[in-house]
């Protein structure tokens, strides 16, 4: 085991992310000899990247052992789990979901890695409410910015364009159960509402405030 592998391992658990600045810190010396270390552990599994400057340690037993919402997080800066990964990993819909669906603000972005795929959407709020309905999780590995249920459904309305009503669209297409939206509180969506610049957004929201309300 390379001594850099070491080191990392007993600063933290396989499945851990790292960053440049922590690497140069560990190894010290020229940058020549940083990178040469770098590519080498890259070259022979002793390091993963999940893109230029953030790694992750793998399993010295083998396999890429990680969060993919860390990952996803660690990738992309200031963005979040979100649509059909976030429903599933809050158990809201049946099957897991295999890339990483992230939101984001700027450019929306795809990144390819070990890890599987990454994509961010960009997502269009107010200003100061983009992170409304997203929650600092616990993943087993690590916390990760993951958005609620209800913060996930509105991202989908937005980058699906999706028109009322709301409800018909959860059950019969995402395959939601009713007694998971009527847990949703009708206040949580009212705020939410407040957050989204698209009107189609906002509309889709109110439908499922209302359809709640009546159920």
């Amino acid at each position: 085991m390379h001594e850099l592998t070491r080191k990392l391992l007993e600063a933290g658990p396989a499945g851990r992310i790292v960053r440049q600045f922590e690497i140069e810190v560990m190894l010290g010396g020229s940058r020549a000899r940083r990178y040469g270390v770098v590519n080498r552990l890259l070259a022979n599994g002793g390091l993963i990247r999940l893109r230029r400057g953030v790694y992750l340690i793998p399993d010295p037993k083998g396999g890429t052992t990680g969060s993919p919402a860390l990952a996803a997080n660690a990738i992309q800066p200031g963005s979040y789990l979100s649509f059909e990964s976030a429903l599933a990993f809050h158990g809201l819909i049946p099957e897991g979901v295999r890339v990483s669906l992230s939101a984001c603000q700027g450019r929306s972005r795809e990144f390819s890695n070990p890890l599987g795929l990454f994509t961010y959407t960009s997502i269009p709020t107010v200003p100061g409410r983009f992170l409304e309905g997203v929650e600092s999780t616990d993943t087993g590995m690590g916390s990760a910015l993951i958005a609620t249920p209800l913060r996930a459904i509105a991202d989908l309305a937005y980058a699906r364009r999706l028109s009322p009503p709301a409800r018909e669209f959860l059950v019969g297409s995402m395959r939601i159960d009713e007694e998971d939206i009527d847990r949703i509180e009708p206040s949580a969506i009212v705020s939410l509402e407040g957050c989204f610049r698209s009107a189609r957004v906002r509309a889709f929201l109110r439908s499922l405030r209302d359809e709640r309300s009546s159920g």
